[in-house]
């Protein structure tokens, strides 16, 4: 239990929690050492105020008039403790020196043994290094190394794609962690290794806790404080938690038996199609005669882009599709197998292989298709590449890569040899299509294959610009919004300056077809959000409305965080009718029936429904009731009361987390903060128009069940209110009149609602409230019974709502949210 001078920052239950540096919360160094330094994960040592798995350490910025010391080396000496430090989002290991300056124990002053030290240190494999004093240089942070004075950004250690590297970052490149390992732990040097004198290694990666990847940022400023680290360090490690989830864990982590059941699921979805498990074929059955005397297009590819191609097989689309493992093409004895297949069923009309432009592909299903030709097969094969994320240069003689436009092309294709076209006519319609088709994408991380090792990603907070569908490098790396990455998109898609990129010219007059691609991990409601940023840009950027517009999931990355915009320029008006024609193959969204199209896309939004005239509006126009209210007192006790619950709503929303799902406070305090700012807007001595506009207010401000269970109550107390009220002539309200009206709007609620007392709900303090009210006419006595019926929600057992899935220790940690909620609200009331 030595003095420390760090923050540990933990995990308990799901949060990250920081321990007070005041407390006996530290540890020795080379306890420190020994814990940062194991394998498998770390975890704690042993210390009674702290358990729990550490998850960084944050470094407190302040400076103490002495050396920040932790427990004494072996040897006699102070070391300095190596810490974790999290800032803006990235990820720091140092060490602690003199006056809280960074950097390495200086050799000779007394303070531990350098060699040693650095020897332990470099076993991390994840370190800042050399950092004791700095000068600025164009807006970078540089820090002289305290042995030998070069001046450097610091040399890292980084895991790229699940090895580790060492780099300077100055430099360009970087160095082996070999030579690292040996420069650090040298007694002679402590000079920088240059790049072009180290031999790169790869070497196997030491992952952190959770497996996170960290990327050196500057270091902290001495103005910096403890509360804003770490709660950088929360949210850094809860993006980088989740993205660890979503990406890695699957339901299936046999990967052939995955394809396997994938492909059997096809048959399943459409009875019309036959599967050969061993040559991991999809095949348009025998008896479908109307595929008899049409070109036969086969397809295929590695697995892991569902629906392609499998999905795709059907009447009007696909004959076939040929399968090989995730990410990895088909053998060319699959691939000739499946067209023996077809040749036989129409042996003249022919067939034509539409694939995407990767070499795999290109080499298996050419050998297929030069040995189907010597046996007398017809057969004709395109390769598709429609790849603008990756230019001409990089391209090389390769070309472009073969992304989700391909699709366009099948369709096409399909539907032309359905109409009865030659082979020769199929493969130019295809080839056309595929002269004008452009198509970027963008994702927010890598994916993971199932069942193989679990590499971190490096991307972190950005965005990979023209990344592959195998995880291949795009284009480059950026942060920004949803909007602004539309646009750079959109820019490589169809800025004819860009020599590099411009593969298709589109006039404002022309006809355009879009494709909006899910790589397979975005929801549906961000795919909206996604689509609708891509049309309008189109329209006020560039002047193109869409003659036909996809948005959905045609091509997949396995379960690719990201999308693709796809863009084909009708060179041929027959384009758009092949497109509409008719398919009878699972993974195709059909677009809308043509003739809907005849309207065309509005993104002016002239045709937006007006909105109908607000009840708020029919409450102002209608007659005045006979209930009056002093509207100065009014506003002043709904002031108190509602600023009383949005005070509360961290708590609240504390609550709802452990026993809901942690929306309950932000709702609330929404709600509040929207009724209050209408009745210092508009105040009103009409005591049953004010609950009426309070009610809208909540109608048209608050989501959820909570918003919906007061907009009741509150509209029906106004109901109730004008039932309480005697005589047909003004009246100021009274306690009387509110609680009549309060028990006539619970009677109310109870036929919307199963909820009663006992059940863990807002009613376990709404109703005690009404009743006490209704009995004593004492608002102090109701707020008490209000109180008491809130606390009793503590340890009772959730019977509706989101609480019932929650174990019983979330039950006794803390009263009903909802309930708690409503509990301020009346609480301010009296003040």
């Amino acid at each position: 239990m030595a003095q420390s001078c760090y923050i540990v920052s933990e995990l308990r239950g799901g949060r990250v929690i920081d321990t007070d540096p005041r407390q006996s919360a530290g540890f020795p160094v080379d306890a420190s050492l020994n814990w940062l330094k194991s394998a498998p994960p770390p975890v704690l040592p042993p210390c009674e105020t702290s358990p729990g798995q550490v998850l960084c350490w944050a470094f407190f910025a302040t400076r103490p008039p002495n050396p920040w010391l932790c427990a004494p080396a072996p040897a006699g000496c102070h070391a300095y403790a190596p810490f974790l430090h999290v800032e803006n989002g990235k990820l720091w290991v140092m060490t602690m020196a003199p006056h809280g300056v960074l950097g390495c124990p200086r050799v000779g002053e007394g303070k531990g043994r350098p060699e040693a030290y650095l020897r332990r240190l470099v076993r991390l494999r994840l370190m800042a290094w050399n950092r004791t004093g700095r000068h600025e240089d164009e807006g970078e942070t540089l820090w002289p190394c305290g042995c030998c004075g070069a001046h450097s950004l610091g040399v890292t250690v980084r895991a790229r794609g699940g090895a580790v590297r060492s780099q300077d970052v100055p430099q360009d490149g970087g160095f082996c962690a070999e030579a690292f390992r040996h420069w650090a732990g040298s007694r002679s040097t402590r000079r920088t290794p240059q790049r072009d004198t180290v031999e790169k290694k790869e070497l196997s990666c030491a992952r952190l806790p959770l497996r996170l990847t960290p990327t050196p940022s500057r270091p902290p400023s001495s103005s910096s404080s403890s509360s804003s680290l770490s709660h950088s360090a929360s949210a850094f490690v809860q993006r980088a938690v989740t993205a660890v989830v979503m990406s890695t864990k699957h339901f299936s982590n046999d990967a052939s038996a995955l394809v396997a059941a994938a492909l059997r699921a096809s048959t399943y979805t459409n009875p019309s199609l036959a599967l050969s498990p061993s040559q991991k074929t999809v095949i348009l059955r025998d008896d479908d005669s109307s595929s008899q005397h049409a070109v036969a297009l086969l397809s295929g590819g590695g697995s892991g882009h569902e629906p392609s191609f499998a999905g795709f097989v059907g009447r009007g689309f696909l004959s076939a599709a040929v399968a090989g493992s995730v990410f990895a093409s088909p053998s060319a004895e699959q691939v000739f197998r499946a067209l023996k297949v077809l040749g036989a069923k129409q042996p003249d009309r022919g067939i034509l292989v539409v694939i995407m432009n990767y070499t795999g592909d290109i080499l298996h299903f050419g050998m297929a298709v030069e040995k189907a030709r010597a046996e007398g097969i017809k057969v004709e094969q395109l390769v598709v590449g429609d790849d603008v994320g990756v230019g001409r240069k990089r391209g090389g003689r390769i070309g472009r890569r073969g992304l989700a436009g391909t699709v366009l092309v099948q369709k096409i294709a399909a539907a032309a040899a359905a109409q009865g076209a030659s082979l020769e006519d199929v493969r130019r319609i295809a080839s056309q299509v595929a002269d004008n088709t452009a198509t970027v994408g963008a994702s927010l991380a890598h994916v993971h294959v199932p069942g193989r090792e679990i590499v971190p990603d490096e991307l972190g907070q950005d965005i990979e610009i023209g990344m592959g569908i195998h995880n291949e490098e795009g284009f480059g790396r950026v942060k920004t919004d949803l909007s602004g990455l539309v646009s750079t998109m959109l820019k490589q898609l169809l800025d004819q300056s860009d020599s590099d990129r411009a593969y298709i010219n589109v006039a404002p007059s022309d006809e355009i077809v879009v494709m909006v691609n899910n790589l397979g991990g975005i929801s549906v409601l961000e795919q909206g959000a996604i689509t609708t940023e891509v049309v309008e840009q189109l329209a006020t950027t560039y002047k193109l409305t869409s003659t036909r517009l996809l948005s959905g999931t045609y091509m997949t990355s396995l379960n690719g965080m990201g999308f693709s915009i796809t863009i084909l320029k009708v060179a041929d008006k027959s384009f758009v009718s092949l497109l509409d024609a008719p398919a009878d193959a699972a993974g195709w969204s059909p677009p809308v029936r043509p003739e809907n199209w005849q309207r065309g896309i509005d993104t002016s939004k002239s045709s937006d429904i007006q909105d109908a005239p607000s009840s708020e509006a029919d409450d102002a126009s209608s007659a005045p009731s006979n209930l009056t209210i002093d509207s100065q007192l009014a506003t002043s006790k709904l002031t108190a009361g509602l600023n009383s619950l949005i005070a509360a709503e961290a708590q609240i929303t504390k609550y709802d987390t452990l026993v809901g799902d942690g929306d309950c406070g932000l709702c609330l305090k929404t709600g509040a903060e929207a009724v209050l700012s209408h009745i210092q807007s508009s105040s009103s001595s009409d005591a049953i128009r004010l609950v009426r506009s309070i009610a809208h207010v909540v109608e048209n401000s608050m989501d959820g069940t909570s918003g919906a269970l007061y907009a009741i109550f509150m509209n029906a107390l106004a109901s109730g209110l004008q039932q309480a009220t005697a005589s047909s002539g003004k009246q100021e309200v009274t306690p009387k009149i509110w609680a009549e009206g309060l028990k006539a709007a619970l009677t109310s609620l109870a036929k919307y609602t199963p909820a009663q007392p006992g059940d863990r709900t807002v009613v376990d303090a709404l109703a005690p409230f009404v009743e006490t009210l209704a009995s004593t006419l004492s608002l102090q006595s109701a707020v008490d019974a209000a109180r008491k019926g809130c606390e009793s929600t503590k340890g009772m057992e959730a019977s509706l709502g989101r609480s019932v899935y929650v174990s019983v220790e979330g039950w006794n940690s803390c009263p009903d949210p909802g309930a708690y909620g409503l509990v301020k609200f009346l609480e301010g009331l009296l003040q």
